[in-house]
């Protein structure tokens, strides 16, 4: 607390922290204001869970975003718009609980030599996505 860092629990894949729920069980039981949530809507989606009724429950409680696409039991390399995050929806969520926080997105290289039209496309595509769920620019 003194140092002013914020921690948050991301959701994971696997069997630990797998929804907000169980992220708010942590940070309740060990009481800091200075743990929250962090949640990662491709493995929400990939665990089965509704995505934007859990990021509704992290209302308040959200230090960041954590943009990846997935499929279910694929939580990694899925580029943006071939899995099943409902993006546009998950950021209708955020708009209507007043998020206006950070986003981080989550992508994979592996020695592309095109990363940098990749990196741009992806920003496009999901700036898109915000924008139809009415989540300004200003906002985040």
């Amino acid at each position: 607390g003194a140092a002013g860092v914020m921690c948050g629990l991301e959701t994971m894949d696997g069997e630990d922290i797998t929804s907000v729920t169980a992220a708010l069980a942590v940070a309740d039981e060990i009481a800091s204001p200075w743990l929250q949530v962090y949640p990662d809507v491709g493995n929400l989606a990939a665990n089965g869970l509704d995505v934007a009724v859990e990021l509704r429950r992290a209302a308040g409680r959200l230090v960041g975003v954590h943009l990846k696409d997935a499929r279910p039991s694929e939580y990694r390399r899925v580029p943006f718009g071939a899995g099943i995050v409902p993006f546009t929806e998950a950021f209708g969520a955020l708009a209507e609980i007043g998020y206006a926080g950070s986003f981080l997105v989550e992508m994979w290289n592996d020695g592309a030599a095109n990363a940098m039209a990749t990196i741009v496309a992806a920003r496009t595509w999901l700036e898109q996505r915000m924008a139809e769920a009415g989540l300004t620019q200003d906002a985040v």
